[in-house]
């Protein structure tokens, strides 16, 4: 009979952790998926903005950012798309764009740091 308690209320405590700890995860999903949604209306708005004034340089390096960012998370997360359909094409079109991106703006976010990565993705040594 005392086992049968102390079984009851490991479980319990179990569960209150488990649900604790899936609430936890739930939160900083949600955060995250709030902080990038704001990220895409401002880089949206921008980009619109710079449509309407007829700044056609900025909307397509801003597109060409965005591209590039987006592939490179995917690749990250994800990795390269290995099955032959339409994603695949596109695939390829969004790595063409995102190298020209990096030829016009090489790595700018790693401007202050010394060993800066070459187009091969290794780092120089010094």
């Amino acid at each position: 009979m005392k086992a049968t308690k102390i079984c009851i209320i490991v479980i319990v405590l179990a569960l209150v952790a488990l649900c604790c700890f899936l609430g936890y995860q739930l939160k900083t999903e949600r955060r995250y998926w709030k902080t990038q949604a704001g990220f895409n209306v401002a880089a949206n708005l921008a980009l619109y903005q710079a449509a309407r004034q007829g700044d056609m340089r900025k909307v397509s390096s801003g597109l060409g950012e965005m591209i590039r960012d987006d592939l490179l998370a995917y690749k990250y997360q994800f990795g390269m798309p290995t099955e032959t359909n339409a994603n695949t094409l596109r695939f390829v079109v969004a790595q063409e764009i995102a190298s020209q991106i990096d030829e016009k703006q090489p790595y700018w976010w790693l401007s202050n740091v010394t060993n800066v990565p070459e187009k091969s993705g290794t780092i120089k040594k010094e």
